[in-house]
This record gives structure tokens, C-alpha cells and sequence, in this order.
């Protein structure tokens, strides 16, 4: 009698009995939300809002349209990899537009047979029958009491994915006391993104001789949004600070952002101290092989490094950056001229109000992290090289560190 088979169904029935208490635990933790405001919540508001940020109720029937859409795009990103497998094509151009252009059938008899089969099966399939939905009654009912408030905010944690209830007044308050800083915010006596984008536009026009002209053409703004500014909780520090992030999708400054940034990453990549990811930082730390048992690993980051960058030193590395690329079609002097309106140009709105960035960079913007990268390179090389001792291991993701000291304590602390 072979006993494997109900033996491993009778394990995966345990795992699964095992997973679904530890999730319902975890759902139900009340580290999943925080509530901050003076109103408590109530079972359901606390059962919803306890599935985490990422949830995703039962969404409505797909539509039709759509799905036939998303295949179409399938089909001609799959047409197109056939057509260009093995050819030599070059480099992708992000400032390009799409045109829509794809092969005709005949390239590949199995993708043809892929595609006929495929659109047989969606003419002939019947409607998707309705799922059994994840959010009950009163759940829902939860959270629509909850979007009918207008004296609570609802934000997304910094880190450690929870969900943070918030009074209005005091997210206002601890927003308004961060824009009050003199040092790094301008209240402004109006909006100025129309006269950002004519500013852009005219230095566009005169150089346009100058510049590539498929990066002119991208660069060209004719509408753009006020960017927005808003906080997310940060639960781990004392006192429940916000970080300051500014939405600048589809404002003035996005296309010269992006176009910054395309020229940054890959010098951001070749940074030495540079981590690009966790498995990158665990490969490094695999090579290292032995070290000295009296070795002191240490972490550090910079205090609010986004918002504490000097303009001037800023732009001073990229340029030493900039310098350093083998194809510079793309002026130096014009990309940071770009880095320029990026940095001088960063206009905000809250609460009805305008603001002006005067320091320092915003998380949210395209270019920020590389830009950040690039300045951190040249802050920390010229550091170490002014310091008798140096660390046996140097390691930085943005700007949180990580090295390795075997010269002892006293000296670390010197560092």
C-alpha cells in the first residue's frame, strides 16, 4: 500500500493550516495599523484596514476593451523579439517616441499558431463567472465611513507597511512646521509653474542647435500639473515625524529630470562604494572571506541627507561625473543647466499654499536618488582620503553605510 501520496497531501493540509493562523495573525496584529488620532477605530475599520496597504479588493469584471487591447500589445511585443533576435539593433532610445510599428504574421509558424489559438479562445470564451469577493459588508461599509471624513488622514507608513490614522490638524501641523524652515522652504505669493515652463521652453528654443533632436523634442513641455507635496509617516522614529515627499509626476521639471537621470544612472552604477541592491550587498560580503576577529562592523546613514544637499557642492560632483563620459553628444554644460531648473525650480503646493525648495533635493523626483549617489561619492572620497586610517570594507546603498574598522574602538570613534 503506498502511503507517499496521502503522507504529502496530509503535510501540505498542515502548511496550509499553519500559514492561514499566522496570517490571520499578522492580519490581525495591531502592529498592521496605527492609529494615531484621537478617534478610535471600530472592529471592521480595524479588520479591513489591518490587510495592509497592498490590498486589493475584489475588482470589478474585466473590461472587454481592455483585455483586447493587453493582448494586442502582447502579441506585438512577442512579434518583435522574434523579429530582432540575433540582430544588431541600437542602443534603446528613451527620448524617442513610440510608433506603433510591428511585423506581420509569417516570421514564426508557432508564434502564428500561438496567436490564432489565443484569439480563438477569447472570441469563444464566455464571461468570467463573478468571484467570491474579499471584503464583506461591513468592511466595505468601514471604509466608506471612512472616505466620507474629511478630519482624518489616512497615509501609508514610511517603512514597516502599515497603515497610520492620522488627525488632520496634526498632519497640517507637523507638515506646516517642516515648511517653515527658513533654511530649505519659500513660501511663495503664487503658483509658478506656468512661468517655469516658459522658462524651460526658451532655454530649450536657444540651445536646441546644441542638443540632440530627439532630447530637444522630448524636453518641450506643453502642459503640466502643480506637483503636491505630502508626508508619510514615520512610525519607527520618537515622536512620529512625516517624511517629506513631493509628487512631481507630470510636473514642470519631470522630462529634464528624467533626462538627467539617464545620463547619471550608469555613472551612478559605476561608483565603487555603490550598492545597487540586498544580493548585491550579500555577494560582496561572501567575497570578503576572512576578516580580523577584532574587526567592528558598523552601519551609519546621513540625517535627512534629500533635503540637507548644498546646491552648489552638488553640482560641482555631477559635473566632475559628467566629465568623465566617453559620449558627451548631450553637452555637460547644458545637462547641468538642466540639474539646474531641477534644483532652483522645485515648486510645490500644500494646503492651497506655494512653496519653493532652496535646499537640498526632494524624494520623488526622477534624478534624486542617482543625484544623490553622485554627491555621496564625492562627500565620502575626499573624507577618506584625508584620514590616516581607513576601513577595511566601505559599502554605501544612497546613504546608509556600511564598513568594516579593525583599528579599534577609540580610533573608530575619531572617525
Amino acid at each position: 500500500m503506498d502511503l507517499s501520496a496521502p503522507t504529502a497531501m496530509k503535510r501540505k493540509f498542515i502548511k496550509r493550516r499553519k500559514y492561514r493562523k499566522l496570517s490571520k495573525h499578522y492580519l490581525s496584529s495591531e502592529n498592521a495599523v496605527v492609529n494615531l488620532s484621537s478617534i478610535p477605530l471600530t472592529p471592521d475599520e480595524l479588520s479591513f484596514f489591518s490587510k495592509g496597504p497592498s490590498f486589493c479588493p475584489t475588482p470589478k469584471p474585466p473590461n472587454p476593451i481592455a483585455t483586447r487591447t493587453d493582448t494586442l500589445l502582447f502579441f506585438r511585443r512577442l512579434r518583435l523579439k522574434i523579429f530582432f533576435h540575433g540582430r544588431d539593433t541600437l542602443p534603446h532610445n528613451p527620448f524617442r517616441p513610440t510608433f506603433g510599428w510591428t511585423t506581420r504574421p509569417g516570421l514564426d509558424a508557432n508564434l502564428d499558431s500561438f496567436i490564432n489559438v489565443t484569439n480563438y479562445m477569447i472570441k469563444t470564451s464566455n464571461p468570467p463567472e463573478p468571484t467570491r469577493v474579499n471584503v464583506n459588508k461591513m468592511e466595505r461599509l468601514a471604509l466608506k465611513n471612512r472616505q466620507q471624513r474629511d478630519d482624518l488622514v489616512i497615509k501609508p507608513a514610511y517603512k514597516g507597511g502599515a497603515i497610520v490614522f492620522m488627525n488632520k490638524t496634526d498632519y497640517i501641523n507637523e507638515a506646516l512646521r517642516q515648511l517653515n524652515n527658513p533654511e530649505h522652504y519659500l513660501l511663495l505669493p503664487a503658483n509658478r509653474t506656468n512661468q517655469i515652463i516658459s522658462e524651460i521652453n526658451q532655454f530649450i528654443q536657444n540651445h536646441r542647435s546644441k542638443l540632440p533632436p530627439d532630447i530637444a523634442k522630448y524636453n518641450v513641455i506643453k502642459q503640466a500639473r502643480t506637483p503636491l507635496f505630502y508626508l508619510l509617516p514615520e512610525i519607527h522614529k520618537p515622536g512620529n515625524p512625516g517624511r517629506p515627499i513631493v509628487s512631481a509626476s507630470g510636473g514642470p521639471t519631470e522630462k529634464l529630470s528624467a533626462t538627467v537621470d539617464h545620463f547619471l544612472k550608469p555613472l551612478a552604477q559605476n561608483v565603487d562604494s555603490n550598492l545597487q541592491d540586498t544580493g548585491h550587498f550579500l555577494r560582496k560580503i561572501n567575497n570578503l572571506g576572512r576578516i580580523p576577529q577584532s574587526s567592528i562592523l558598523v552601519t551609519a546613514d546621513v540625517s535627512a541627507l534629500h533635503t540637507s544637499i548644498p546646491h552648489h557642492d552638488s553640482i560641482l560632483a555631477a559635473k566632475k561625473a559628467q566629465d568623465s563620459r566617453v559620449d558627451k553628444s548631450t553637452p555637460t554644460r547644458i545637462l547641468l543647466r538642466f540639474l539646474n531648473f531641477i534644483l532652483t525650480c522645485n515648486c510645490f503646493e500644500f494646503n492651497n499654499q506655494h512653496y519653493l525648495q532652496i535646499q537640498g533635493t526632494s524624494i520623488g523626483i526622477i534624478c534624486a536618488p542617482n543625484y544623490a549617489i553622485l554627491f555621496m561619492d564625492h562627500l565620502e572620497t575626499a573624507f577618506l582620503q584625508s584620514q590616516s586610517l581607513s576601513p577595511l570594507v566601505w559599502s554605501r546603498y544612497i546613504d546608509d553605510i556600511f564598513f568594516i574598522w579593525t583599528h579599534g574602538s577609540e580610533s573608530l570613534d575619531s572617525f
